[in-house]
C-alpha cells in the first residue's frame, strides 16, 4: 500500500444470508533483523518450562462479553466488568514477555490460543519431540476464570488462551527471566519442565492424571 509500506497479501469479500454482521480478518508478517527465531520445536531435556499471566485469558473476556446479559445474574458486576476488560488487563498481546524471553535465551516460545494451556502444552511438545512434565496446580487461574469456568462447566485449561505465552529454557536462566518479566509488571510462573520422551504427563498433587489433546475448545460449550 503506497504510503504505508505494506503489502496486500489476500483479500475476499462475499454477501451471504449466513453472515448477518461485518467480520473483518487481518493477516500481518513480520521480518526479523538482527533477532534469532524462536519456534516452538526448540524446547531440549532439562528446560524448565514457564508460563506468563495465566490460562484462559482470552476465553474469559470472549465469556464475559458474549453472555454478558445471562452472567449478570450469576456473578459480581465487579468481577464481570474485570473479566470483559481481560483483553486490555492482563492483557492478549505477549510481544513484550516475548521479546524478554528471547533476550533470556528462550529455547522454545508457543502462545496458547484454541484449545488454550492443554491444546499448547501437546503443540509443544509435539514440535520439540519431546515430554513435557506438567504440575497442572502450579498454572495460574484468575479468579475471575475460575467463576465464569464454573458457571458454565468449563475447564479453563482448555478455553483459548491468547495473552498467555509458553517459554521453554534453561534452568540456569529461568529465574532471571520470572524476575525480568515482573519488573515488567507481567507474571510468570514455573509450571513443570522438559524431558527426553514424548508427550505431555500431567501432574496434580504429584500424582499423574489425564490429560489427552483435545480436538474443540472449551468456549464451545457456552456458546454453541
Amino acid at each position: 500500500m503506497p504510503g504505508l509500506a505494506i503489502a496486500v497479501t489476500g483479500g475476499h469479500t462475499e454477501v451471504t444470508d449466513a453472515v448477518t454482521r461485518a467480520i473483518v480478518a487481518g493477516d500481518m508478517h513480520g521480518v526479523l533483523i538482527g533477532l534469532r527465531p524462536i519456534t516452538a520445536a526448540g524446547a531440549r531435556p532439562g528446560d524448565q518450562v514457564l508460563l506468563t499471566k495465566a490460562a484462559g485469558v482470552e476465553g474469559t473476556a470472549i465469556l464475559a462479553q458474549e453472555r454478558g446479559r445471562d452472567l449478570r445474574r450469576a456473578v459480581p458486576a465487579a468481577l464481570l466488568a474485570r473479566a470483559q476488560g481481560f483483553r486490555l488487563h492482563p492483557g492478549i498481546s505477549v510481544v513484550a514477555e516475548a521479546l524478554a524471553a528471547t533476550r533470556h535465551g528462550a529455547s522454545a516460545l508457543h502462545d496458547p490460543t484454541e484449545g488454550g494451556i492443554r491444546a499448547a502444552l501437546h503443540e509443544l511438545a509435539h514440535a520439540s519431540r519431546v515430554r513435557l512434565r506438567i504440575d497442572l496446580d502450579c498454572i495460574p487461574i484468575r479468579p475471575e476464570t475460575d467463576r465464569l469456568g464454573r458457571h458454565f462447566g468449563i475447564d479453563p485449561l482448555g478455553l483459548i488462551g491468547s495473552g498467555a505465552l509458553l517459554v521453554t529454557i534453561a534452568s540456569a536462566q529461568a529465574r532471571p527471566l520470572v524476575a525480568a518479566w515482573r519488573r515488567m509488571g507481567i507474571p510468570g510462573t514455573a509450571i513443570g519442565r522438559v524431558e527426553a520422551g514424548r508427550g505431555v504427563v500431567a501432574l496434580r498433587g504429584e500424582r499423574p492424571v489425564r490429560f489427552p489433546w483435545v480436538a474443540q475448545d472449551e468456549i464451545i460449550k457456552a456458546l454453541a
